[in-house]
């Protein structure tokens, strides 16, 4: 009798919590398709490498921004990259994976990017000071950032 008691209260514990966290705000969510920056990217990528260089981009980056006092917004990324020129094509690794953005309880602003992240040359998780850009800490695998000869990859 006392297990069944035990039980009855965990569930009813369970069914309020769940309850509180129906009813919390939900995100407000924007669906970017990544291939919209294409053209700032092929500039770029022209004016590093001194030709024209066509970006292809492919996927998209789901925000969802939060009204808590703590988690102020989660980012979802699912990319793909390529880069031509002079008859030559790169593909750059695909970029998968969340960046967290949250404050602290001094205020400071924290971006925590995870999964894979060719650009910083990780898979893993890299935690950002988003105020000063100072890097708090780094763990996961090492890799070869992609982007280091794009340009000595084209030509």
């Amino acid at each position: 009798m006392r297990r069944l008691r035990i039980a009855a209260l965990g569930a009813a514990a369970v069914l309020m919590m769940s309850a509180g966290a129906t009813l919390a705000a939900q995100p407000t969510i924007t669906f970017v398709d990544f291939s919209q920056f294409e053209p700032f990217a092929e500039a770029d990528w022209t004016a590093e490498c001194g030709f024209p260089v066509d970006v292809e981009f492919e996927g998209h980056i789901i925000f969802r921004e939060f009204a808590g006092p703590r988690l102020i917004e989660v980012n979802t990324w699912q990319t793909r990259q390529s880069y031509s020129a002079n008859g030559k094509t790169y593909v750059a690794p695909s970029t998968n994976g969340p960046d967290i953005l949250w404050l602290a309880g001094d205020s400071t602003t924290y971006l925590a990017i995870m999964g894979r992240s060719p650009a910083d040359g990780l898979i893993g998780r890299l935690v950002l000071n988003d105020d000063t850009g100072a890097v708090v800490s780094r763990h996961g695998r090492e890799i070869d950032n992609p982007f280091d000869d794009v340009c000595g990859t084209l030509e």
